[in-house]
């Protein structure tokens, strides 16, 4: 007799109020999604804080420059929040570790500042050797490349803060929340959507203390990449933070359509001047799946006697159903040059099923071969596969090759490339969705291309079986 048995059933098309596989269920019940509880807040920066570059004007020459951290009469500095030699991101408030970073650098600050109600850094301008004072000081963690140091300290009295009119808490949702009040340069608070979420977020703001505070926002996946965004341009490093500009005051501020955010679940806001700005209200418009009226209203249920397996078959429903979106919300190529930008067009029809939500916004065939079916087992949509399909065989070359990615790169460089296995895959897809639909019409539109991309490959079969 086995340990662990499990009881399973695959329900299609049976939904009723109340359903015990509804706790499951990932997607939001409405397209505007609140938050659902704040992850974590700072007061900012103190006053105590700076950047120090490791030279002056002339790499190499003096003057070298100097950073002083000083306390008002009677304070003394007794803490170092952050202190990074390398080439650490953000700004007072918001500092964060960058991919070059002296292992040394919190232990000969602390020895440097603390206890001390003025600490200057380097206290030694002299050059030696033609290392620079600050390398000196903490060592050299990436020879060859521009470095400087951050450092925030505390312990003198506190000028910045945030306050909440409800006490952040883990079980608060949206409203819960709300209002909210960044005071002073660097103040933030981390909102946590609970659960990856895409799409365009608005900002509502109350009182505002003038009419020059501005709010920076950095979204991301983890944790981790909190201060600056985490990666989803296609290019390298960082999207970076976006600026709200100016708040207006009982306002409301939405990125351009340009800055939507495929996939993400904390959003870090922080106020980047030093007055104070109200948030009233944070939502997203969730964008994923947009022929669905009803985004919970899957044609197919799993139900089972284990948990963990009830949520990943839900999981892999919501994955695909992020995965469908507007085509013309693609991921650009090339890359921008800094942030990110998914307004390029990607496909046609009303929705495409794309590789990823957040990051590769554009049709891949190779994906499509578990995709396909598992957004017509699970969520019951079949049009985002057929569009897709659609999209691919506009790019089918003369040969018969189906290309092995879809626009726009695909419409930079048609003559890119080609995969076997992807165009293999293209032909599977189209079998796949012709199976589940029937459409006679659908697949009579692409019979001709379908037999010419099976000729194609049966042509690459050599003597003994293999391609040559």
């Amino acid at each position: 007799m086995p340990a662990h048995i499990l009881l399973l059933a695959l329900l299609v098309g049976v939904a009723t109020a109340a359903n015990p596989w509804d706790k499951y269920i990932y997607a939001p019940a409405s397209r505007t999604v609140p938050p659902a509880a704040v992850h974590s807040s700072s007061a900012g920066c103190t006053g105590l804080a700076g950047v120090v570059h490791e030279w002056g004007a002339t790499p190499g020459s003096p003057p070298v420059p100097q950073m002083t951290l000083a306390c008002a009469p009677g304070g003394v500095i007794n803490k170092i929040d952050f202190a990074s030699f390398g080439n650490p991101l953000g700004s007072c408030g918001n500092f964060a570790q960058g991919s070059c970073h002296a292992p040394t650098s919190q232990v000969v600050v602390e020895k440097l500042c603390l206890g001390k109600s003025t600490c200057t850094i380097p206290a030694d301008l002299t050059i030696r050797d033609t290392n620079s004072p600050l390398v000196q000081m903490f060592g050299d963690p990436c020879e060859g490349t521009q470095k400087w140091l951050a450092v925030q300290a505390s312990g003198c009295k506190p000028a910045t803060a945030v306050e909440f009119m409800h006490p952040p808490n883990s079980d608060a949702v949206g409203a819960g929340i709300f209002p909210v009040t960044l005071k002073g340069k660097g103040a933030n608070v981390v909102l946590d959507f609970g659960k990856e979420v895409g799409g365009m977020t608005t900002l509502f703001f109350g009182a505002t203390s003038d009419a020059q505070q501005t709010v920076g926002m950095a979204w991301s996946e983890s944790t981790y990449y909190i201060a600056t965004s985490d990666h989803s341009n296609g290019g390298s490093g960082a999207d970076g933070t976006l600026s709200t500009g100016a708040v207006p005051a009982n306002g409301q501020y939405t990125p351009a359509p340009s800055h939507l955010r495929g996939g993400f679940r904390y959003l870090n806001l922080f106020l980047e001047t030093g007055g104070s700005v109200t948030l009233t209200n944070v939502t997203l418009y969730f964008t994923a799946a947009p022929t669905m009226t009803d985004l919970r209203d899957y044609a197919n249920h799993f139900q089972s006697s284990d948990d963990l397996v009830n949520r990943v078959w839900y999981g892999a429903a919501y994955t695909t159903q992020m995965c469908a979106i507007d085509p013309a919300q693609g991921r650009q190529w090339p890359p921008p040059a800094q942030g990110w930008n998914n307004s390029a067009n990607c496909g046609v029809g009303a929705t495409v099923l794309v590789d990823g939500a957040k990051r590769d916004r554009m049709i891949w065939p190779g994906d499509m071969g578990v995709s396909v079916a598992t957004l017509f087992a699970t969520v019951g949509l079949t049009s985002p596969s057929a569009n897709a399909l659609d999209t691919l065989y506009k790019y089918q070359d003369s040969s018969g090759m189906m290309p092995y990615v879809g626009p726009p790169i695909a419409a930079e460089n048609p003559t890119n490339g080609h995969s076997d296995t992807y165009h293999l895959w293209s032909l599977i897809g189209t079998t796949n969705v012709f199976s589940y639909t029937g459409d006679r019409a659908w697949i009579t539109d692409k019979w001709v291309g379908y037999q010419r991309g099976v000729n194609c490959s049966i042509g690459k079969i050599g003597p003994h079986g293999a391609c040559p």
